[in-house]
């Protein structure tokens, strides 16, 4: 979004500015050494606010002070902020402070986020030379790699770290949880005992001690040895935070608030307590104070499970239906095999008035193995709404006939386990739940998915061995086979899999459904189509079936009238599906035919009159025949559904907008406000409003306002940033911009940093920060696309091979990264760019580019 100020604005602007930096120039009147011991004296007097206080102060006047940067990253560290912690530790190595002082803690920082990767990166950058801190950072590493799923190197790196130092316990006990995670629970608790009975007081091995306990069922005694390493370790929060867990799941809810009080004067910020406390109020019905909690973690954790799944119920109890399905997509991408999260996703559709994908989920559910009542509960109610009376009846009396205390409660525990990060002991938990119960495969698909997610291929198809021996003459365990085989990067095998599970079942979509991608990708089109022409015949209710044909006929250079055949079959064969009439609409809107499209999609809305899908396109392909009331009534329509939906309103406001009713998006936008004042995009539409009305004051008040009230949001500044880049005031707006990413750095943010700086002719600084953003996020595909695309541009070719390659190794088949990957590889002169884009050629064969 672009915008422009006045010429008087960008001088008081500028002038602030200036009356700002000699204002806090005035301030520096003691040395940076000397507010630099202050800061110490603090932090030994455990008198952080004050310390941190001081060594700001002394950064101000040297910002490229080693020394400060170590010790603000021990404040951070002390109170639990580990993202600033990682940030000054980061800061402090490149500025030359010994790597024996400050890697190890870096390490522990970045395990302790999640990003395993960027440990093992530091590891390498950085190297350690006394044998502690050797020992420390291997341990740590061991922990990053046991985070991305490699068992063995992680193994090897607890290793070496007891070789170079043979006292240092963490790696020992480390050992010792892989060893649960392989399933011999006995044998690590008999280690674990022998190490407390040398070390009783030590808190990870008391940690380890009462997580077997929970895996084997005894919850007290783990409780009990929880509390001990709580003694332990009075200022430690990993005891007192799974201690609250254990307290809230008893339903012992003062119990855990008071446990919680303590964690809060403890780390006060850290996102596990923060976490902790909306959970209580989630539990107490404060819906509003959960809401506000869960939502300022996933600020600044977007991916972390736990969050995602708190803030599902939290918004579903408050009947914010749309965000609610939104956190609960998110949770079950993130943690596929969660039986929680699942329900949780099917009750929301439920209560959105779309029984058809509620029955689909839960019964998928259900078809996997889960043993959830509240599970067969929403399948019973979504098959009553579809008038499927012996279905739903069905589901009801097996809600009724589950037992709670099945291996279906310790399958749950292993995945929340996993979810938490826990994952050498939730693989364990998983791994005893499989053989409590010989006759159910709930526990085994958990497993074998978790371990597919974790790039665990052998011991997946290990558990896979074991779920074929329980159901021999079922496709399912050939399925999963090819499945994992695919993943491992092993093609053939897969191929003999999924055919073995076809023969078994020939009416099960997915083993027709892997061969056909099967084929092409190995540019065998004509194969895949025969094979699904002869699924959807003999299965013609397969809707699945039909959409994966029209995909094939699409990709292998069928044409628009074909096309719009087979789907009028498809729809034929399915009058009540939806999907059918969507994608034939899909076809006539690409054809720039959207008047085609527009009889289909009103057939389908009489059948399913509250489909957002249906009233989404349907307003899409009135707005494509320049039919702007009948795009807004069916947009309406949407709102009338779900009155106090933020998102809804907010894209009426931007539709308005565009169709050049200022009045009318200004309304849409402040009753988006008005339902959510924290909401940033509502105030964001204001603003531009206020811009096209000539009210440029307004719109930086609002900006003021957002900064005043929310201050730890970066929307405030972004907004700033974005008015002052409106004007052209290019270096304003890139400070504006900095300032909103130490609030929370994120991708949309480091563009415009890069942008702002570009255009203000700092080409240098803008690199820089693209190079800070993606060492801080090296995981972030569309960070990495960017920064590709800026590699290639300047025609640095190892550089945009390396994004490419970190985007590919978070999303295999993104055709773009594949075919830049292949450009970037024939300009550097790399033999494999044919490969690579034969690759390419194979996922998007009518791809111009490729």
């Amino acid at each position: 979004m672009t915008y422009r100020l006045s010429p008087t604005l960008r001088a008081a602007l500028l002038a602030t500015a200036l009356s700002a930096a000699s204002t806090l120039a005035a301030c520096g009147q003691e040395s940076p050494q000397k507010l630099l011991e202050k800061a110490r004296a603090s932090i030994a007097a455990r008198d952080f606010k004050a310390a941190e206080i001081h060594v700001k102060n002394a950064l101000q006047q040297k910002p490229d002070d080693a020394e400060a940067r170590l010790t603000l990253a021990e404040i951070h560290l002390a109170g639990r902020d580990l993202r600033s912690a990682e940030k000054e530790l980061t800061r402090a190595l490149e500025l030359g402070l010994s790597p024996d002082r400050a890697l190890p803690r870096l390490l522990e920082a970045r395990v302790l986020m999640g990003d395993g990767k960027g440990a093992l990166a530091a590891a390498t950058t950085w190297q350690v030379t006394q044998p502690r801190t050797r020992a420390e950072s291997l341990y740590w590493s061991g922990r990053a790699h046991a985070l991305l799923g490699q068992t063995a190197e992680a193994t090897k790196a607890f290793n070496e770290a007891l070789g170079q130092d043979g006292t240092f316990q963490p790696a020992r006990v480390s050992l010792i949880a892989q060893q649960a995670a392989r399933g011999d629970l006995p044998g690590a608790a008999a280690a674990i005992d022998a190490v407390l009975a040398q070390a009783p007081a030590l808190p990870d091995a008391l940690l380890l001690k009462a997580e077997i306990q929970i895996a084997r069922g005894a919850a007290a005694e783990a409780r009990e040895t929880l509390g001990k390493a709580i003694e332990a370790d009075p200022t430690g929060t990993a005891g007192r935070l799974r201690l609250i867990g254990l307290l809230i799941d008893a339903q012992e809810l003062d119990a855990a608030e008071a446990q919680l009080a303590q964690l809060q004067k403890i780390a006060p910020s850290q996102l596990q307590v923060v976490l902790a406390k909306a959970t209580i109020d989630f539990r107490r019905q404060r819906l509003e104070a959960a809401r506000d909690g869960v939502t300022n973690v996933l600020k600044v954790a977007p991916d972390f499970v736990p969050a995602s799944a708190l803030a599902s119920l939290v918004h579903l109890g408050l009947g914010s239906l749309e965000q609610a399905e939104t956190h609960a997509r998110q949770w079950t991408s993130r943690a596929p095999d969660s039986v929680a999260g699942q329900r949780t996703l099917a009750a929301i559709l439920l209560r959105r008035n779309d029984p058809d994908k509620a029955l689909q989920i839960s019964r998928a559910a259900i078809d996997r193995g889960a043993r959830d009542p509240v599970l067969y509960q929403v399948a019973g109610e979504a098959a009553l709404r579809r008038n499927e009376l012996p279905l739903a009846t069905g589901y009801f009396e097996q809600a009724a006939r589950i037992d709670p205390r099945s291996a279906a409660s310790r399958t749950g525990l292993g995945l929340t386990q996993i979810a938490a990060g826990r994952s050498d002991v939730g693989f364990g938990t998983l791994e005893s739940a499989s053989e409590l119960d010989p006759q159910s495969v709930q526990a085994d698909l958990a497993l074998i998915t978790a371990r597919i997610n974790a790039r665990q291929y052998d011991q997946a198809l290990a558990a896979i061995d074991r779920l074929e021996k329980k159901q021999p003459g079922s496709a399912l365990p050939h399925q999963l086979r090819g499945s994992a085989l695919m993943a491992k990067g092993d093609p053939v095998q897969a191929r003999a899999s999924f055919e073995r599970a076809a023969q078994i079942d020939p009416s099960s979509f997915p083993a027709v459904g892997s061969l056909a991608q099967l084929d092409i990708r190995e540019r065998k089109g004509s194969e895949a189509r025969k094979r699904l022409e002869a699924f959807v015949q003999a299965q013609p209710k397969a809707v699945q079936g039909w959409l994966a044909l029209a995909e094939v006929v699409a990709i292998t250079g069928g044409q628009r009238d074909e096309l719009v055949k087979l789907l009028t079959q498809a729809q034929t064969a399915n009058p009540d599906a939806i999907e059918p009439a969507l994608a034939l609409a899909r076809v006539h809107l690409q054809a720039n035919q959207p008047r085609e499209a527009i009889p289909i999609l009103q057939r389908s809305l009489v059948q399913h009159p509250d489909d957002r899908q249906v009233l989404d396109a349907l307003g899409t392909a009135f707005l494509r025949a320049e039919e702007k009331q009948q795009a807004l009534e069916a947009f309406e329509r949407i709102v009338r559904l779900e009155p106090k939906s933020v998102p809804i309103h907010v894209r009426m406001g931007e539709l308005k907008a565009a169709l050049g009713d200022t009045a009318g998006a200004m309304a849409s936008f402040r009753t988006a406000a008005e339902l959510d004042p924290k909401a940033p995009q509502p105030q964001f539409g204001i603003a531009a409003m206020l811009l096209k009305q000539g009210r440029k004051d307004d719109a930086r008040r609002i900006a003021a306002s957002l900064q005043q009230s929310q201050p730890g949001s970066p929307a405030g500044l972004e907004l700033e940033g974005d008015l002052l880049a409106a004007d052209g005031k290019w270096p304003d707006a890139a400070g504006s911009y900095r300032k909103a990413m130490q609030v929370q750095r994120t991708t949309p943010l480091v563009l415009k940093l890069h942008q702002a700086l570009t255009r203000a002719d700092r080409t240098a600084d803008a690199d820089a920060a693209l190079r800070e953003a993606v060492r801080a996020t090296p995981n972030d595909p569309a960070l990495r696309l960017y920064a590709g695309e800026r590699a290639v541009s300047s025609r640095q070719w190892p550089a945009a091979i390396e994004h490419y390659q970190a985007v590919l190794a978070v999303a295999p088949d993104n055709v773009v990264a594949l075919n830049n990957l292949a450009w970037s590889m024939k300009e550097a002169g790399d033999p494999r760019a044919l490969q690579v884009a034969e690759d390419a050629l194979a996922r998007a064969p009518r791809a111009a580019a490729v």
